[in-house]
């Protein structure tokens, strides 16, 4: 399941699988980044975060991108 497309029927089946906390970590996650206008959330996770409004990379993704800069 990808927590950003979450609706509340997958809510509820995450919640009955005892995924609800990951699920809600995450979508916080998410909004939040989008909400402070950021590039990309970094995550070892990259799955729960695919499709959302914010690029997800994964911690060696984004080394490289720091030695750009």
């Amino acid at each position: 399941m990808r927590p950003f497309y979450a609706d509340s029927v997958a809510v509820l089946a995450a919640c009955e699988t005892g995924r609800c906390r990951e699920l809600i970590r995450d979508l916080l996650q998410m909004v939040a980044a989008a909400a402070a206008g950021a590039e990309y959330v970094v995550t070892r996770n990259l799955a729960h975060f695919s499709g959302g409004p914010v690029s997800a990379l994964s911690p060696g993704e984004l080394l490289p991108l720091l030695e750009v800069q």
